[in-house]
């Protein structure tokens, strides 16, 4: 935090840059099946450099993301080192929030939706 000298009075700001809440679901050989979380998160996205997405980049909202090795593809590596995937990552993220809505009366919040699927296939020479 940094304060400059002549604010007597005014209120000190804080800023966070990331603070969310996760949970990860294993199976039994530890490989993340189900990973889940809200708040201020980092980028749930499959990113493959910086010139896509830069990775000091966060999303506000809810993201999961769901593996699933695909083991019939890769006998060698077996259950203990899945080397092949599927993936799917969903989020939502609140743009917008306007009043409350009333009895019937629907929301007027703008929300940004987004979405990933993909396949992790690490080829062997």
């Amino acid at each position: 935090m940094n304060e400059s000298l002549g604010r007597q009075g005014d209120p000190i700001e804080f800023n966070v840059d990331r603070l969310w809440i996760g949970w990860n679901q294993r199976d039994a050989d530890g490989f993340s099946r189900v990973f889940a979380r809200g708040g201020r998160i980092p980028n749930p996205y499959f990113t493959p450099s910086d010139v896509l997405w830069d990775n000091d980049l966060a999303f506000e909202g809810f993201a999961v993301s769901v593996h699933q090795p695909l083991w019939f593809l890769d006998p060698v590596s077996g259950p203990a080192s899945p080397k092949r995937q599927v993936f799917l990552t969903v989020g939502a993220y609140p743009l917008l929030e306007n009043e409350l809505p009333v009895a019937d009366d629907k929301s007027n919040d703008k929300w940004l939706w987004g979405g990933q699927a993909g396949i992790d296939f690490a080829f062997t020479t």
